[in-house]
This record gives structure tokens, C-alpha cells and sequence, in this order.
């Protein structure tokens, strides 16, 4: 038997079913998690798509946990109105890891739910008769998630710039395609070809989140801030949405026609064609230092933080070999004197303890059992970058704090942004 909890915002109501086989996880315990994603997504859509909406769970025994399946762990499906999700047992009480899945998942409402082609809108299961723009359905559903995380500061393990540097890493090693093509091509049955279209689905949620990234910068530059993916999609879900599907032939055309004629062109090499946008143009001038996997970097140790988010302090979550003696559990409160809290200086200072000079010394005050200890060490250590990552830069120049902020801050509702004045871009 199920257990059920249930929460409200303005003009819906959201359900939330649990089936746990160790009777461990309680759907209320979601609640704090799911009700403040679904606000915020309320807030980025400006309608909800589905307002009587269901979130199921089953969450499966460890001991039931087999080769096979921990294949399946972590998915999930979707529909107008629910979204079903099958993970492992809970690590975290705060269900932390389900809202950049769950808004996904809500996500997938807007498309290819309700924006879709005529293939998708009068499918065949028997012959399937694919579209095109599974970039579309995957990527942009995948990006919309991570943005809203990041512009609304969802308490989720991941954000937009982790995501992003996620699918910087697994979109280059994947096998160079046409989107629209291979988006055709994609259950026509091959078997030689099987292994190989298992692995190019997951690119259409890895290389189409980064297009759906670069398309966005490139809106919000060019219209000097009038018009971001938010209002495109907006836009899409009022001309389309149920029971009028898109042209999937013409629908590049008809995109281009929303926005600018040069974006007709970007479409044409990084949706038709098979390149990669070169998103480390937008990374430079949000500000954003982007470092490929296997590069290395000067540090104190291999050092790991958790917030605590009553307190907004940093806790060290793991220490190795570092120089400063740091163990686990303690909580930072100086850093070369400076309080160490999360606000609106704390970058700074993390990337003081994370990315140092190399030979750069560091004074840290930590509270350890109730006792207060101070420890110094220099940054003499050598890490290799285990993922790409991206974080923000050391020194950005107002322009790229500009930018990012413009960026990060929501636009309630997929309205144009409250001020165009100070936003980045060039003039038309």
C-alpha cells in the first residue's frame, strides 16, 4: 500500500505517492523538497501545464538490488498529469536528489507532452514513425530543470553549472551525428547498431542541454535581454500545445521565425549538423571558468564541503591528503580571517580554499567538537580534475558579473525581464 501526502500552490494541487519496500521513506518527507521546485517552476511558466499533477515513487530494497537492476535506478516517466520514478534506497532525508529529476519530469508537460510534432501528436507504436527533435523533448526539458534549480537557488544537488559540465564531458566522447537525422533514426531496428543507439539517446539530453544553453546566451545577447528560451517556449506552448502539433518538417523554420533569422543558422550546424556549440563562449562571459577532465591544479588536499543549510556554514564532508589537517565534520568560519557563510561573497572564498595560486598560503578557523582550531598550510599539492567542471572565475570583471546575474535572476511568469537597461548584449 502506498503512502500518500499531498500539497498546494496557487491554483493546483500536487499528490505524492511512496512505495518503499524497507516502509523506510515517507511521501511527507518529500514534501519540502517537491512543494518549493513546483513554486518555482509555477513562477518560470507563468501557467502550469498540469494542475492535479501526481508524483509516484518506488523506492526498491537493497537487498533486491541486482545487476540488472540498478540499470533502472534513478529513472523515470512521465505523463500529462504524473510522473512515475524508481530509485534506490533514500541516502538523504531531504529528498535533495529528486527535484532535478522531478522538475524534468514536470517539464516534459510543456514538451513533448504538449509542444510536438504531428508524428509524436498521432503516434504509431506498432510502426513508429519518429520525429525529429528529440533534442527538443530531452535536451531543452533537460536544461529548463537546471536553470530553474539555479535561478530560484532549489536546495538540489545539481545546478545548471554542474549539469552543463556533465554534459560538456559525456557529449564529447559521443559519436559526432546529424540531431534531426539520427532523432529519425533512432528505433529503426539494426542490431549491430543497438549498443551504439543506446548510447547516442543519451546525447540528445547531453549535447541538446547544451545547445538549448547556447541558444538561450545567444537570445538573451542579441535581444539585449527582451527574450530568453523561457519566452520562446512560452510562445511555442500558446501557437502549439494539445491537439495543434508543430510541422516537424518546417519546425527549424518556424523556431527561427519566433526569434532572429541568424539563429536559423545556428539550428543548421548544431541541431542538422553535428557540431558542438562552442559553449565556452557564454561560460567566459558569465564568468564561469570551465576546466576539461584530466587537467590539473594546484590545491590544499582533496577537500570536499557540505552545507549546512540551517546555518548556511560550510562542513568539510571529506579531507584527503591535505596539508591543513582538516577532518570531517568540521565547520569553517574563518577563511584568512574573513567569515566563511554562504551569501554574497562566499564564491570568493570558496574558491580561495579550492582553487588557490599554486604556493599560495591560507589561514583556516574551524570549529571542531566545540573547540576552535586554527590551521595554516600552503597550496603544494597537485590534483588531477577527476570531471569537467565549471565554477566561477577568481577575479570577474563587472561585465561578466553582469552577465551572469542578468542570467541567473528569474523572469516570473516568461515575461521579458523587469529592467533591459544594464543587461549585457550588444545594441541592435
Amino acid at each position: 500500500q502506498a503512502d500518500t501526502a499531498s500539497f498546494t500552490v496557487p491554483g493546483a494541487r500536487f499528490h505524492i505517492g511512496i512505495h518503499d519496500e524497507s516502509g523506510t521513506a515517507k511521501a511527507h518527507q518529500l514534501v519540502p523538497a517537491l512543494r518549493p521546485m513546483m513554486e518555482a517552476i509555477q513562477d518560470f511558466t507563468g501557467d502550469l501545464p498540469s494542475k492535479d499533477y501526481h508524483f509516484l515513487f518506488y523506492f526498491v530494497a537493497n537487498e533486491h538490488v541486482n545487476l540488472f537492476g540498478q540499470i533502472g535506478l534513478g529513472s523515470a516517466l512521465e505523463h500529462n498529469h504524473s510522473s512515475l520514478y524508481f530509485f534506490g534506497q533514500p541516502y538523504d532525508t531531504t529528498f535533495r536528489n529528486v527535484i532535478y529529476i522531478g522538475a524534468h519530469e514536470y517539464y516534459h508537460t510543456w514538451t513533448p507532452l504538449s509542444i510536438h510534432s504531428e508524428h509524436i501528436d498521432d503516434f504509431n507504436f506498432d510502426v513508429p514513425n519518429m520525429s525529429q527533435h528529440l533534442w527538443l523533448y530531452e535536451g531543452v526539458t533537460d536544461y529548463l530543470a537546471g536553470l530553474t534549480i539555479s535561478q530560484y537557488d532549489l536546495n538540489s544537488y545539481t545546478s545548471l553549472d554542474i549539469a552543463l559540465a556533465a554534459a560538456m564531458e559525456t557529449a564529447k566522447k559521443r559519436r559526432p551525428v546529424s540531431f534531426t537525422e539520427s532523432s529519425v533514426d533512432i528505433v529503426k531496428a539494426n542490431n549491430l547498431e543497438w549498443l551504439d543507439k543506446i548510447l547516442q539517446l543519451t546525447n540528445y539530453y547531453e549535447r541538446g542541454e547544451l545547445i538549448a544553453f547556447y541558444l538561450d546566451a545567444y537570445l538573451m545577447e542579441r535581444s539585449q535581454g527582451r527574450m530568453r528560451l523561457q519566452q520562446v517556449m512560452q510562445q511555442l506552448a500558446q501557437q502549439y500545445g494539445h491537439g495543434r502539433p508543430f510541422s516537424d518538417a518546417t519546425f527549424l523554420d518556424d523556431l527561427t521565425a519566433m526569434t532572429y533569422p541568424e539563429v536559423r543558422e545556428l539550428l543548421a550546424r548544431y541541431v542538422e549538423g553535428e557540431e558542438l556549440p562552442p559553449c565556452e563562449e557564454y561560460f567566459e562571459k558569465m564568468g564561469w571558468d570551465y576546466t576539461p577532465k584530466g587537467s590539473r591544479y594546484p590545491a590544499y588536499g582533496d577537500i570536499l564541503f557540505t552545507v549546512d543549510r540551517e546555518t548556511d556554514k560550510f562542513l568539510v564532508y571529506r579531507a584527503k591528503k591535505d596539508v591543513l589537517g582538516l577532518k570531517k565534520g568540521d565547520t569553517i568560519l574563518r577563511v584568512n580571517g574573513e567569515p566563511f557563510v554562504r551569501g554574497d561573497d562566499y564564491s570568493r572564498l570558496f574558491r580561495t580554499v579550492l582553487r588557490p595560486e599554486a604556493n599560495a598560503e591560507i589561514t583556516l578557523e574551524v570549529n571542531r567538537g566545540g573547540e576552535t582550531l586554527t590551521l595554516t598550510g600552503r597550496a603544494t599539492r597537485k590534483l588531477k580534475v577527476e570531471y569537467d567542471r565549471i565554477e566561477n572565475t577568481a577575479n570577474p570583471t563587472e561585465e561578466q558579473l553582469a552577465f551572469r546575474k542578468y542570467f541567473l535572476t528569474p523572469s516570473s511568469g516568461g515575461g521579458a525581464a523587469p529592467d533591459v537597461r544594464d543587461s549585457p548584449g550588444q545594441q541592435e
